[in-house]
C-alpha cells in the first residue's frame, strides 16, 4: 500500500492489458495515484485459471471499481485460457458483482474488428468511447464519490427465474415452472408465437434480467441445449449484476447425449428416471445465498 497509495484510500481494480495498451494504463494509474486512490493488482497474476482467479478475488475484494482498457486487439489466448485474459478478468469482475467500467477509443470501429468474442466485449453499456482525459475524470469521480448505504426494502421482492425449455419440452417445461413458483418465485417461459424478432427479444431481455436461469433438458437435443448457453454466456456480459443461479434440469428421457460443457457455475438436476420437485429446491435457495 505505500508504493500505491493510503491504504485508506478508495481503490480500483486497474486491469491488466494488452501490450498497446501498457502505456496508457501507467497513465490511467499515475493519474489516481495523484487524486490519492489505490489501485490494483500491484503485481502480474500467474497465467493459470484457477490461481489467477483466487488472487484477482482477493485483490477485487478491496476494491469499489472494476477498470479495463480495451483497444481492438483481443489480446493472446492459450489452451488452459481460450477466452484469454482480458475477457477472463471481466468474467471475474462480474461473477463478484463489482461495479464495471470499460473503456475503448473513439476513433476505434468496432465493426472492424475481427474476432467476435471481442467485438461484444467492446460493445457492452459499460464501455466508454470517449478521450482518455475524460475516462479518468470518470473514473476518479466513480472512486471517489461516496458509498451509499442501500436503502431498506419496502417489501418483498421476488428473485425472477427464466425456465427456458425447447417446443417438445414444453409440458416438461411448465411443471418445473410451476414448483419453482411455488417457492415464491417469480418465474418466465419462453414467449410462444410473434415474429422471430420478437422471440429473439423476449429471450435476450429474458437472459439480461433474471436472477436465476434452468434450460429444461427431456425430449430436446443436447445441440439445443448447448446453443442456448452458449446464447446466455453471451448475454450474461450485459448484464449489470451476476447470476445468482445456472442450472440444466434433465428430464426423461433417461438415456440422452452428454452435454459435455465445463461452465462455471453450472448446477446439473438430474431428475431422467422421473419429474421430482424436491431436486429444485437447493437451485431455489442458491437465489438468495
Amino acid at each position: 500500500a505505500s508504493a500505491n497509495g493510503d491504504a485508506d484510500a478508495p481503490c480500483i481494480f486497474l486491469a491488466q492489458v494488452t501490450d498497446d495498451l501498457e502505456p496508457r494504463r501507467e497513465e490511467v494509474r499515475r493519474y489516481l495515484k495523484q487524486a490519492g486512490i489505490r489501485t490494483l493488482p500491484d503485481r502480474l497474476y500467474t497465467l493459470e485459471p484457477e490461481p489467477f482467479r483466487e488472487a484477482m478475488e482477493r485483490d477485487l475484494s478491496q476494491c469499489r471499481l472494476f477498470v479495463q482498457l480495451l483497444s481492438e486487439l483481443p489480446g493472446k489466448r492459450w489452451p488452459n485460457l481460450p477466452q484469454g485474459f482480458l475477457r477472463y478478468q471481466h468474467e471475474i469482475a462480474q461473477d463478484a458483482g463489482i461495479p464495471s467500467l470499460h473503456w475503448r477509443s473513439s476513433e476505434l470501429d468496432v465493426d472492424e474488428v475481427e474476432d467476435a468474442e471481442h467485438r461484444d466485449l467492446l460493445r457492452l453499456e459499460t464501455v466508454r468511447a470517449e478521450g482518455v482525459e475524460e475516462f479518468k475524470a470518470e473514473v476518479k469521480r466513480r472512486a471517489s464519490e461516496k458509498q451509499k448505504t442501500p436503502d431498506a426494502p419496502t417489501g418483498p421482492v421476488n428473485a425472477f427465474v427464466f425456465v427456458n425449455s425447447d417446443e417438445a419440452d414444453r409440458e416438461l417445461a411448465d411443471a418445473v415452472a410451476d414448483a419453482i413458483a411455488r417457492s415464491s418465485v417469480d418465474v418466465c417461459l419462453p414467449m410462444e408465437g410473434g415474429t422471430p424478432d420478437e422471440r429473439r427479444n423476449d429471450l435476450e431481455r429474458n437472459l439480461v434480467e433474471c436472477d436465476g436461469m434452468i434450460i429444461v433438458y427431456g425430449s430436446s437435443t443436447a445441440g439445443w441445449v448447448r446453443e442456448q448457453l452458449m446464447q446466455a454466456r453471451k448475454a450474461f456480459y450485459q448484464r449489470t449484476r451476476p447470476l445468482a443461479a445456472l442450472a440444466v434440469y434433465q428430464g426423461p428421457p433417461e438415456e440422452k447425449p452428454p452435454l459435455n460443457l465445463r461452465m462455471h457455475n453450472l448446477r446439473i438436476i438430474d431428475c431422467r428416471k422421473e419429474f421430482d420437485p424436491g431436486e429444485l429446491a437447493q437451485f431455489v435457495q442458491s437465489l438468495t445465498t
